[in-house]
């Protein structure tokens, strides 16, 4: 870097609108540090120090090479200071890109998870309805069937007493007369209570006998397992 290019200032410890003694006494300080005496002549960056604090020290204290100095190096600050500016507007540009690349992301994310939330749900609710018509057809079923099986149980009970003989449809009854006596309207309301009753046959030796005729089995059954 050329010494015209290099911060004098800064070498020095100093502000721009630092004095002449100041400048003196920061350099004599620095100078006995990097000395070749002091430091040591094989010491190359401190001989180099030592270089650069003289041709600051000279340029700073002649008014004339200061004045042209100052005058670049306030156009070297100013250009950092746009440089500086320019980074931080691109900086931030990029950064506000950044952020609006992430939002879209962000956005994309959220409406896909919702749009495999929506179809999920969608799927859960044809699954449930799927199970409840199932359920439903079952319990129809098996209420039918239960049905069909009761109609089947109550048509053989009346295929069985549509098929019962006069015989199986009758009951034998004996009394003892001694003690009490029936008529045949005794006898048909008493068994009245078991089925319907077609007739009443008494005995016509006199004897404490008779029969009792069902309409149907049902009654001659029922009386029989009394």
């Amino acid at each position: 870097m050329a010494s015209s290019e290099k911060d004098h200032y800064a070498l020095l410890g100093l502000l721009p609108d630092a004095t002449d003694p100041e400048i003196k006494k920061a350099y004599r300080k620095l100078a006995l540090k990097y000395h070749p005496d002091k430091a040591g002549a094989d010491n190359k960056e401190a001989a180099e120090m030592f270089h650069d604090l003289s041709v600051a020290h000279d340029t700073l204290t002649n008014s004339a090479s200061r004045n042209l100095y100052d005058t670049a190096h306030k156009a070297r600050l100013a250009q950092k200071a746009r440089i500086h500016k320019m980074d931080t507007s691109r900086r931030r540009q990029r950064e506000e890109l950044d952020a609006r690349e992430e939002a879209v992301k962000r956005r994309k994310a959220e409406a896909t998870a919702e749009a495999v939330a929506r179809a999920n749900e969608i799927d859960r609710l044809r699954e449930e309805n799927a199970n409840r018509m199932r359920a439903e057809e079952e319990r129809r079923r098996v209420a039918e069937e239960a049905v069909f099986s009761q109609a089947r149980e109550e048509k053989g009970k009346r295929d069985e007493v549509e098929a019962a003989s006069p015989e199986e449809c009758t009951l034998k009854l004996k009394w003892k007369r001694k003690r009490r006596d029936y008529d045949a309207e005794e006898i048909e309301t008493l068994f009245g209570r078991y089925g319907v009753v077609d007739r009443v046959l008494m005995s016509s030796k006199g004897k404490g006998s008779g029969l009792v005729v069902f309409k149907s089995l049902a009654g001659a059954v029922s009386e029989r397992h009394k």
